[in-house]
């Protein structure tokens, strides 16, 4: 090969590698940042990400859409709630009569004691009013009536059981019984003391007893002297006293309907019935103690 032949062959060559060689990649074009990706903050000479925040975990749920701008690392809101804005009056509003709620029904459950009725005219029938000396067939009386026995009679079962002779007239529960079959009525007084004092403090054995209706003789000490006093206990279940109720013959006492927390403890039963005496005008601001007695049951025959 001659010197010419060799410097064309080279001259070839050149051409197909220049041909062949990668031509270095155009530099990639600057994208604008439209609040959607993390901003990269230059700070110094060193670079840091900062990541949008979560506004779903600040914020209440409804909230609506916020457009988020950041200026010097700082975050603002320019729609929307600001995060971390204050309830509003009417939110402020309830969540006060909430709260306020929530004390009284935590009184309530911590503070045990007979509901005591608006009035005494709410049973259903007229109740007894009377003195000392009638308050057991006072108390026969209204435990008739909530047997739904609608033909007693209050001025016959006082008449026949109470005596007219003598300086103390108030009945017994002999005479009330005696009375009972006189009028021909289908009850009977049947004694069950025992059955409240065997085991148990008596008076939460009382609130607790079968469904039924119980003559109470009560012990009243006020300041030291005794008073002995009847009153009707009832256990039947009735739609405004589930749990029972408490009546007494005085006209200024209201009955007392038993709730189911008077039912659980030793404690929350004496209070309801200290609760349901404590209306009496003689034991107001004194001192006084409630025990049981006697109990009779007023039965159907």
């Amino acid at each position: 090969m001659s010197l010419k032949d060799m410097e064309n062959f080279l001259m070839e060559d050149s051409e197909e590698e220049g041909a062949l060689s990668p031509q270095p990649a155009a530099a990639p074009k600057r994208q604008k940042y439209h609040g959607s990706n993390p901003v990269c903050m230059r700070s110094g000479t060193q670079h840091r990400s900062i990541q949008a925040p979560d506004l779903s975990a600040v914020l209440p749920p409804g909230t609506p859409e916020t457009v988020v701008n950041f200026r010097n690392g700082g975050v603002t809101v320019t729609s929307g709630v600001t995060v971390g804005a204050k309830r509003t009056e009417q939110e402020q509003e309830e969540r006060r009569v909430k709260k306020k709620l929530e004390r009284v029904e935590k009184k309530l459950h911590y503070n045990p004691g007979a509901i005591i009725a608006r009035g005494r005219t709410g049973e259903g029938c007229t109740l007894p009013s009377g003195k000392q000396s009638s308050c057991l067939p006072d108390a026969g009386y209204t435990g008739l009536k909530t047997h739904g026995f609608e033909e007693a009679s209050l001025q016959k079962l006082r008449k026949l059981s109470m005596s007219e002779l003598g300086n103390n007239s108030a009945a017994s529960w002999a005479s009330f019984s005696k009375a009972l079959i006189t009028l021909e009525y289908p009850f009977k007084l049947v004694e069950v003391t025992s059955k409240f004092c065997f085991k148990g403090p008596p008076m939460l054995n009382l609130l607790n007893a079968t469904a039924g209706v119980y003559l109470v003789s009560l012990c009243v000490t006020v300041d030291g002297k005794q008073n002995k006093h009847c009153v009707m206990l009832s256990t039947i279940a009735e739609e405004h006293a589930p749990f029972g109720k408490l009546i007494d013959n005085h006209s200024a006492m209201k009955p007392a309907y038993l709730e189911e927390k008077d039912l659980l403890r030793k404690g929350a039963a004496k209070k309801a019935w200290k609760k349901f005496v404590g209306q009496n005008p003689a034991v107001r601001n004194a001192s006084f103690a409630v025990d049981t007695a006697e109990v009779y049951a007023l039965v159907s025959i």
